[in-house]
């Protein structure tokens, strides 16, 4: 942003002003990012224009809305003076003849009379997906924020993002000089050092929230394309009409998934760890916690258990729940002594399948009153169906899983290499054992006969496309893959773990010791050679698939799960 602060505001003469001007103009240029207009700026709280003229200069809009008329002439004189335009000033009775629409509303915090009128009279002004922003010293210090922050909730508006400042000696705030540089530098440090109790002013942004709706905050590792990420989106869309207010924040990176959730009206956000212990990680979520309220933290895959689970414990959010997606037999023993510690901490913890459940009660010594099943569902919506058709001329098998060592790709490829007959394998998914495998297929001489998709977002049309599902994966916590291609009607060979055998019966799939190459080999031989059998066994699947995989009947018993925990707050 080419904006001069020191050319158009007094506010390195405020504690902190500078602080506050940026902040402000950050969280504009976020909010300008996703739009193509200029954004219309309310701004209340005239302030020597101490924010109004960066932000004009900028080329924003910016309308004052001030019933003093001494004020508003003072503040377009200024603005003209200045020779900045897009400038223009109203009195609060005149906001509904003008039909005014705004983006983003800025509050001046020093000006607490207002704060009850400004957010009374601007809320119906801003946009759906408006912001409003806060900034300016408060003489109750802390217990001051707290109550600006109940009544920002009450009034219908979240907390997202804050910051603090600190008051310094004001011989030091003077204009841009020696001593200012010096006064930026010890602030910047202070601010970072002292709580945030001891904060001389304050900045922050809030975001429209329903003050009766319980807010549930997931937690995951990344946004990448997997099964528990797939959850977590069906489930934070899932919720919203049970009640509930729901956000994502992925704690060590973004990924290919975050689109989908912007898409469904999901916040996603990502943390983007910054050290290996993850102390930053806790700081930043207890702060956000401490913000955002969220009366329910939900947690998914280790790194956002363990370091989700202690920032709300720090935090005392009311309710913190916990899914184990997997068996994890590649566990250490620190890992299940964090389980088994964060238990505690924890209003209930969700196993995806009986057997996971099993173990989370005997490796991890979860105790039985915490832990509670709730099989996965999957989007039936989206299910495209294959049909009863017969196999092509050249059969396509497909496997839809992340290039990982638990979906054992490799024990699936060196049992093709044994079928002499024709066949093409189909994989969509990336991961970092792509380049092994790639090598490994090239070694077995099948490279011609297999297309690496990469990541894709079209799995259910591939499924359709598709004569045999493959699914040689050593451990599962249950495996939302094979429900997606059973509900489609493709024949599956799977291995023979124990979540499947809570979905499927024998005769409905095929089930493979897993590791074995030879019996991989042997059972894909079989369907191949006389298809019409497990075409049949996965046409008469399907219907059973469809009333147990619902996705309703998950996000239901979830709901279920959150009401319960919440009351017995």
């Amino acid at each position: 942003m080419s904006t001069s602060i020191h050319r158009f505001t007094s506010a390195h003469r405020q504690a902190g002003g500078l602080r506050r001007v940026a902040f402000v103009l950050r969280a504009v240029a976020r909010r300008q990012q996703v739009s193509s207009r200029p954004l219309n700026i309310a701004l209340i709280g005239w302030a020597q224009g101490s924010i109004a003229l960066p932000l004009l200069d900028a080329g924003y809009h910016v309308a004052l809305i001030e019933n003093d008329i001494s004020i508003r002439r003072d503040a377009e004189q200024v603005a003209e003076e200045c020779g900045l335009e897009g400038f223009s000033t109203t009195a609060e009775f005149s906001l509904e003849r003008n039909e005014a629409v705004f983006d983003i509303c800025i509050i001046d915090l020093s000006r607490r009379d207002l704060i009850q009128t400004a957010l009374a009279v601007v809320r119906p002004h801003l946009e759906a997906h408006g912001r409003i922003l806060v900034s300016g010293a408060c003489s109750e210090g802390i217990a001051g924020w707290a109550s600006f922050q109940s009544m920002l909730f009450s009034a219908g508006w979240r907390m997202r993002d804050a910051a603090s400042t600190v008051a310094l000696p004001s011989s030091l705030l003077r204009r841009p000089s020696k001593s200012g540089i010096v006064a930026r530098t010890i602030e910047t440090l202070m601010v970072h050092l002292l709580p945030f109790r001891r904060a001389a002013a304050w900045m922050g942004e809030a975001v429209p929230c329903d003050p009766e709706r319980a807010y549930a905050l997931h937690l995951m590792p990344s946004l990448g394309v997997g099964g528990a990420e797939k959850l977590v989106l069906d489930l934070t869309t899932g919720l919203r009409p049970k009640g509930f207010e729901t956000g994502v924040i992925s704690i060590i990176s973004g990924g290919d998934l975050a689109p989908a959730f912007q898409e469904r009206g999901i916040e996603a956000r990502s943390l983007h760890r910054r050290d290996p212990f993850g102390v930053s990680t806790v700081i930043d979520l207890v702060r956000i916690f401490r913000l955002e309220r969220p009366a329910i933290v939900h947690t998914h895959l280790f790194g956002a258990d363990a370091w989700g689970r202690l920032a709300a414990f720090i935090a005392r959010v009311p309710v913190v729940i916990s899914t184990e997606h997997n068996i994890n037999p590649s566990y250490s023993w620190i890992k299940r002594l964090v389980n088994r510690i964060f238990a505690k901490w924890t209003s209930a913890i969700v196993a995806v399948s009986d057997a996971v459940k099993g173990v989370s009660a005997t490796r991890d010594r979860i105790p039985e009153a915490k832990l509670r099943v709730i099989p996965n569902a999957i989007d039936l919506s989206r299910v495209v169906s294959r049909g009863g058709h017969m196999f092509r001329d050249i059969p396509r098998l497909f496997i839809a899983a992340r290039l990982y060592p638990q979906k054992d790709h490799a024990t699936l490829l060196k049992a093709l290499a044994l079928i002499k007959r024709p066949w093409l394998l189909r994989i969509a998914g990336d991961g970092p054992l792509k380049h092994d495998l790639v090598r490994l297929a090239e070694r077995l001489d099948i490279s011609s006969r297999i297309e690496w998709l990469g990541v894709r977002h079209d799995v259910p049309q591939l499924l359709a496309d598709s004569d045999v599902f493959c699914f040689p994966s050593r451990w599962e916590g249950l495996g939302n893959a094979v429900l997606e291609a059973a509900a489609a009607g493709v024949p599956v060979i799977c291995s023979d773990l124990p979540p499947l055998h809570e979905v499927f019966q024998d005769n409905d799939v095929t089930f493979v010791e897993s590791g074995n190459v030879p019996a991989w080999a042997h059972a894909i031989q079989d369907i191949l050679d006389d298809p019409s059998d497990a075409i049949i066994r996965a046409t008469r699947l399907v219907p059973r698939v469809h009333a147990g995989a619902s996705l309703d009947r998950m996000v239901d018993a979830y709901a279920a799960l959150y009401h319960d925990c919440l009351s017995h707050l």
